[in-house]
């Protein structure tokens, strides 16, 4: 839609700014001269920011579900839930790798996508605690706290 929109407005606007440059270059009116480059940098700028605007806007609407991590090296940063099964710990290998914390285990735990917006969270080598409290197995609601 950002191209169709900056090929739509490409002329119109090369015709304005054309006037301005011939103006501002002092060419004659009957000769030819190449004009076109700042349309063509107006364009590229639009389409630019329609590309980004619409990344945007299908990001925000396809949001997957996430996991935050509340750690020193990676506090902030959100891994989206995108498989049936993620795994959680210290091994290179987990699909959310946490290396700066010692009590967490290579393999600590195991978030389920159950379907239809539904978490488990399964405690693998180490102790698991959601919204506080131990667990072995068990349900994640959106927005719980897990701590190590």
């Amino acid at each position: 839609m950002g191209a169709v929109l900056g090929a739509a407005v490409f002329d119109i606007v090369g015709s304005v700014v054309a006037s301005a440059v011939i103006a501002a270059k002092g060419i004659p009116p009957n000769q030819q001269a190449e004009v076109g480059g700042t349309s063509r940098v107006l364009y590229a700028i639009a389409l630019g920011a329609g590309i980004a605007l619409f990344i945007g806007i299908v990001r925000t609407w396809r949001r997957a579900p996430g996991c935050v991590s509340s750690l020193a090296e990676n506090e902030g940063r959100e891994w989206p839930l995108y498989n049936a099964h993620t795994v959680i710990g210290r091994s290179e290998t987990a699909s959310i790798p946490i290396f700066g914390d010692p009590t967490l285990q290579p393999l600590h735990a195991t978030i389920s996508n159950l379907g239809a917006g539904q978490y488990s969270i399964t405690a693998g080598e180490g102790p698991v605690l959601v919204n506080g409290q131990p667990v072995a197995s068990g349900p994640l609601p959106s927005g719980s706290h897990s701590d190590g």
